[in-house]
């Protein structure tokens, strides 16, 4: 039989072009559902740290249950809380202040962490006022008749009725009831403000005997200086503080009396010296009389009175002497070198040479004759050295180096309920105390310093 390989070989290509045209319907099918199915990106494992806990793996604290109605979502935002966003640095001072305001402390301020005094952008308590950017009391006293002392001056009233005070004899009561303005004033003082003060100065508005101003010393340890170095009188007066010597001065309404005012300024540096001068009593060196130098005695080639003498004697010839008549003028008063050793306030070898006079007629006075404005003398010269007076009364313990050297001093008036004063006078007081301060500096030519102390 023979095979008809034709027909066959149209049978197998027929089947293969099929199979063709399905491969490449099957290809085109393919092709097109690739491109509708999206790409299944490649999962990378998390670092252990990063993983996402799962809403039904999160475990909440025992003591924080939360029942279902509560807290009906347990979705992932509930669970994990979001990062609260970065807040910024705000600086403040040590009471919490931010820097550049003020406190609420007035008058502070914060100044780049610093909390400095400044009333004038930040105001003052209640009760005071800003005085170069602090706040002061503001303590005014008035009378009845509405005359009124600022913080500087300690008004003490006596009211009607009651005791008045005033002098008495050797500060004893010379009448039934009556006070003594020292021991009074000292006892008030110390009782009713901190008597921080070296120095009390009280002034009234009443006469009284003796009418000159005096001092008391309170308390002193000063050796070297004559016979007054050591004391302690501040059981006896009343006083706790540093409070050394009380002055009493004359009535205010002096002041009334234009002369006075120059001359007031004197008596009290003056009545200050006490605390330290004049204690030098030696019959061999009659220089004092244990309250001022001897009338007969130059303490240096100068041109101006020791505050605590008169004279300014100049030798005219071998046994000729004349002083000039004192005057009240501050100019021609300060403290000699002498005085401003037994101040504390220079060396022993600062001191100038000094003489003083011994009368023709054997007296002591040398203040007799008198005429063209100058006292005249005749006598013979006494020369005298800083190491006469050593050798009699030993060296000035504290010596100058460690001496004090700045002093505080307030000021008191004593004035009657009704007192007759009027504004005018406590104005001139208080001038009076301004001027006071820089003539004190002056007279020890700057080698010492009294301030003012307002009164708290």
């Amino acid at each position: 039989m023979k095979i008809n390989f034709y027909n066959r070989g149209q049978s197998l290509i027929g089947i293969i072009i099929v199979l063709v045209i399905a491969g490449l319907i099957s290809g085109g099918v393919y092709y097109y559902l690739s491109k509708q199915i999206p790409e299944v990106p490649e999962i990378v494992e998390k670092p252990a740290e990063e993983e996402v806990v799962k809403p039904e793996e999160a475990v909440l604290p025992p003591t924080e249950e939360i029942a279902p109605e509560e807290n009906p979502t347990t979705s992932l935002e509930k669970v994990t809380p979001k990062p609260e966003p970065e807040k910024s640095i705000i600086q403040k001072c040590t009471d919490g202040t931010i820097y550049s305001q003020c406190s609420t402390n007035k008058p502070k301020y914060c100044d780049n962490g610093n909390l400095i005094n400044k009333c004038n952008n930040c105001g003052c308590p209640e009760g005071t006022n800003c005085q170069n950017e602090e706040c002061k009391i503001t303590r005014t006293t008035c009378l009845k008749s509405g005359v009124c002392v600022n913080d500087d001056i300690l008004l003490i009233v006596q009211k009607e009725g009651g005791p008045f005070i005033t002098y008495g004899t050797l500060h004893v009561p010379t009448q039934p009831g009556e006070l003594v303005v020292d021991r009074e004033v000292t006892k008030f003082y110390s009782q009713s403000v901190n008597d921080e003060a070296d120095f009390l100065i009280v002034f009234k508005d009443f006469d009284s005997a003796p009418s000159w101003a005096y001092d008391i010393s309170i308390k002193r340890n000063i050796a070297g200086i004559g016979v007054g170095g050591n004391m302690d009188s501040s059981n006896w007066y009343g006083t706790k503080g540093d409070l050394k010597d009380l002055v009493i001065m004359p009535n205010i309404m002096q002041f009334r009396q234009s002369e006075q005012f120059e001359r007031q300024l004197i008596d009290l540096v003056h009545e200050i010296g006490h605390y330290w001068l004049m204690y030098l009593l030696d019959s061999k060196l009659p220089i004092s009389d244990g309250i001022h130098y001897s009338d007969c005695f130059q303490n240096g080639n100068i041109n101006y009175a020791d505050i605590m003498g008169k004279t300014i004697w100049n030798q005219e010839s071998a046994n000729d002497f004349i002083s000039p008549f004192p005057s009240n003028k501050t100019a021609d008063y300060r403290f000699t070198t002498l005085s401003l050793y037994l101040m504390g306030l220079i060396p022993k070898e600062s001191v100038s040479s000094m003489y003083f006079i011994k009368p023709s007629d054997g007296s002591n006075n040398c203040m007799v004759d008198f005429y063209d404005n100058y006292y005249h003398v005749t006598g013979a010269k006494k020369e005298v050295t800083i190491e006469d007076l050593v050798g009699i009364y030993g060296e000035r313990i504290p010596n100058y180096l460690s001496s004090q050297k700045n002093f505080k001093i307030q000021f008191a008036l004593v004035a009657h309920e009704n007192s007759g004063l009027k504004q005018e006078d406590v104005n001139k007081f208080q001038e009076f105390i301004n001027e006071f301060e820089d003539y004190f500096n002056l007279a020890v030519f700057d080698k010492a310093r009294v301030d003012v102390a307002p009164f708290k």
